[in-house]
């Protein structure tokens, strides 16, 4: 007998840039070691982010956030593949600069993150900024989610998608809320990311094509919209700069004070300050129904390639995968295992 596929939508994407790699972390169970902070962060917002939705508990959803993030403090957080964008000495602590900088020759974290040999401080400097960022994040959530949702229908919403042949498109909907002013129910996606969403990026979505679809034709009937719900990782600064001469305050990029014109001019220096702010997107839209077609087209396609067990290797995409790499370049040139590990199966 035939054994029923289950495909969720990141393993779509594997499959879409390349076969092989599909075949060597599904089916092969080989696998990457260490992660990406990418998504030990978004993991930790995710749990903190539910859990206020559901309990409407700030204390508490903080406290979610921190402790999942400490842990990684001590499960060997210099493993952590981190981003270039991920540290940002603005929004450290004194404290913490005073712990990173103990006992080094440096006078400032930045230079020890540029020099890029201390790992172990620069992993630090990545964790800790990270920290702080995260605490704004959920903080940010929790403003959004008491000025806006009215109900709570679901979180964590199964998705189990099924064809006439019992193969499925699996996943979890993070949120399906009601919206102060708007009677349906909407499905919403949290995002962290560090960059900005388009304003169409929604309509253009496979993975909310499929959870609309299923969670329309089973659960809520009423469903017309989804959503992505965005929290930036970088952080807007609000700058606000005070002419040391003068006194004159103002917003602007000048580098010193342009008060006066001419030889009269003022030209002094500033002291600056911040004012930090999580930049956040609520992006709704009604999916079309000729782009979930679509979708569905494509699980189809990569469903009977799949049945084939025929996984060719994508030449192209050795050296671009999400802007890197691909952690099985060597391993298909070679049979090299560095920095990959065999998944041990589980007997359940």
């Amino acid at each position: 007998m035939e054994s029923k596929i289950r495909l969720s939508h990141s393993a779509r994407q594997k499959h879409d840039h390349c076969a092989m790699m599909y075949k060597l972390h599904y089916v092969d169970k080989i696998r990457q070691e260490g992660t990406t902070s990418a998504l030990l962060f978004g993991s930790a917002i995710d749990k903190a982010c539910e859990d206020y939705m559901l309990q409407r508990d700030g204390f508490r959803a903080r406290s979610i956030f921190k402790n999942e993030w400490k842990k990684l403090q001590d499960d060997e957080f210099t493993k952590i593949e981190y981003a270039s964008n991920d540290f940002d000495h603005e929004l450290l602590l004194q404290s913490d600069n005073e712990l990173i900088l103990k006992d080094s020759v440096c006078t400032s974290v930045s230079s020890i993150v540029k020099a890029g040999e201390d790992k172990e401080r620069i992993a630090y400097a990545n964790w800790i900024s990270l920290y702080r960022k995260g605490l704004m994040l959920v903080d940010k959530f929790i403003q959004w989610v008491d000025e806006n949702v009215e109900e709570v229908l679901g979180a964590q919403v199964a998705i189990e998608l099924e064809d006439e042949e019992g193969n499925q498109v699996t996943g979890f909907a993070d949120f399906v809320i009601k919206i102060n002013g708007y009677n349906n129910p909407i499905l919403v996606d949290l995002k962290t990311a560090g960059r900005y969403y388009e304003r169409g990026s929604v309509k253009e979505s496979e993975q909310l094509a499929l959870y609309f679809l299923y969670l329309k034709n089973t659960k809520y009937p009423d469903m017309e919209r989804a959503a992505f719900l965005v929290l930036n990782k970088m952080i807007k600064k609000n700058r606000t700069k005070t002419c040391k001469k003068c006194g004159n305050v103002t917003i602007g990029r000048e580098k010193t004070c342009s008060v006066g014109t001419g030889k009269n001019r003022c030209h002094g220096e500033f002291d600056e300050v911040i004012d930090p702010e999580v930049n956040l997107q609520y992006i709704h839209d009604e999916i079309p129904q000729d782009f979930i077609d679509a979708t569905i087209q494509k699980f189809n396609v990569t469903l009977e390639s799949i049945k084939t067990n025929e996984f060719p290797k994508n030449e192209t995409g050795c050296d671009r995968y999400y802007g890197r790499e691909c952690p099985y370049k060597k391993y298909c040139e070679s049979g090299c295992m560095t920095g990959l590990y065999k998944k041990e199966e589980t007997n359940v």
